[in-house]
């Protein structure tokens, strides 16, 4: 994929290509073929090879119009598929490489971060871009106008993750701080875009601090109290973190909104029932009405998650879940599917039902660094930084 080296992301694009990345420096886009037989097969199509260091993350715009590719180098590099679809070599490609059978364009190089960009998040405009670095900053860039409209700072360690709300309302960030920030964007009006209905906003978002997601108040197995009697009752109640320290294996931690916003969820999480009880590993789902403390815990084995990403189709409700689950913990009379990465699996969960719906082990020799739904959600894309990629 990647010359053996580790591949950090992809996304698929309606068309049916997908876009990798990882420390070759290199941007790659493929087709998926799938045999007669069942067997899937990946098609090199193009190499993208302007970047100077490891390429972090890749996303295609809301409109389908752009790639947005994020590097150690600082820049996001925006790129566009060639309309008179010649065949032309790759700038900086090697005699022995395999020449590009597409031709994709950089039209426009942003100069982001002075370090190290982990995660960026498209607007459903498609022309605001947010990026997270290891500048501990949160960077928001109106491509059109070619300038940055805001930047945050409140984070004190890498912002590792980024996801635009699908409603344009909210903007959430995850770093290595332990922290989930929360930005609220003081212009949303009915007039402006989301990406459930696209167009050019006229007016660039302006996101002010909402909540800052760190703590929650723990209490022993045998307080029979709620956790907000305890909190005035010290020492009966302690506070734990929500979410790992900076020294997890990962340098990734990629949050996602429901496709419809009903629900943002967040990896890298520890989960303790009570204040004598093990920390377990866990993805938190916080509601939409309620985004200052996690309403649901989901586990994830004996592996921090790293990644969560939805499924963009719509499904209907199991009637074989009706007990002992009679609604879903997502009440929107559908339910999404999704998945979740960890250091050593992906498992895959509903709205519907609190627990697993399906998990593969055993796929890679290192940690998964990314997801990738098809639009059709036919496929799942999995990155790893063993080198390989799984379908």
């Amino acid at each position: 994929w990647h010359a053996q080296e580790p591949v950090f992301s992809a996304d698929f694009h309606a068309s049916g290509r997908v876009a990798t990345c990882g420390a070759d420096n290199t941007v790659k886009i493929w087709r998926l073929e799938t045999s007669p037989e069942g067997v899937v097969q990946a098609k090199f199509l193009s190499s993208l090879n302007f970047h100077q260091k490891h390429v972090n993350c890749v996303r295609f715009s809301p409109d389908g119009s752009m790639l947005a590719s994020a590097s150690d180098d600082g820049f996001v590099f925006l790129w566009q598929l060639s309309t008179t679809g010649a065949e032309q070599p790759s700038f900086g490609m090697q005699d022995d490489e395999v020449p590009n059978v597409e031709h994709w364009v950089r039209v426009k190089a942003v100069n982001a971060h002075k370090q190290d960009i982990y995660d960026l998040a498209w607007a459903g405009d498609s022309d605001h871009i947010a990026t997270g670095a290891s500048d501990n900053q949160v960077a928001v860039r109106k491509l059109s106008a070619n300038k940055v409209v805001q930047q945050m700072h409140e984070h004190t360690n890498f912002v590792q993750g980024i996801a635009w709300d699908p409603l344009g309302e909210y903007l959430a960030t995850q770093s290595s701080d332990r922290t989930v920030r929360v930005y609220r964007n003081k212009r949303k009006s009915p007039g402006l875009s989301s990406s459930l209905s696209p167009s050019v906003s006229v007016r660039s978002p302006h996101f002010a601090w909402k909540h800052t997601v760190k703590h929650r108040h723990v209490v022993p197995l045998e307080w029979w109290g709620t956790a907000e009697e305890a909190a005035a009752h010290e020492p009966l109640s302690s506070r734990h973190a929500l979410f790992h320290p900076a020294h997890l294996y990962t340098f990734v931690r990629r949050l996602a909104w429901s496709p419809e916003g009903e629900v943002l969820l967040v990896p890298a999480a520890i989960y303790q029932a009570a204040h004598d009880s093990p920390p377990l590993n866990a993805t938190y789902a916080f509601y939409r009405g309620c985004l200052d403390k996690p309403g649901l815990q989901l586990p994830c084995g004996d592996s921090a998650s790293v990644a969560v990403r939805f499924s963009p189709v719509k499904y209907s409700l199991r009637e074989e879940y009706s007990t002992p689950w009679p609604s879903p913990w997502l009440n929107a009379g559908h339910r999404w599917v999704f998945a979740v990465a960890t250091e050593t699996e992906v498992i895959l969960y509903d709205t519907q039902t609190p627990h697993a719906i399906g998990r593969v082990a055993g796929m890679h020799l290192a940690s998964v660094t990314d997801l990738a739904w098809a639009k059709d959600g036919s496929a799942l894309f999995v990155t790893s930084l063993d080198g390989y990629c799984s379908v």
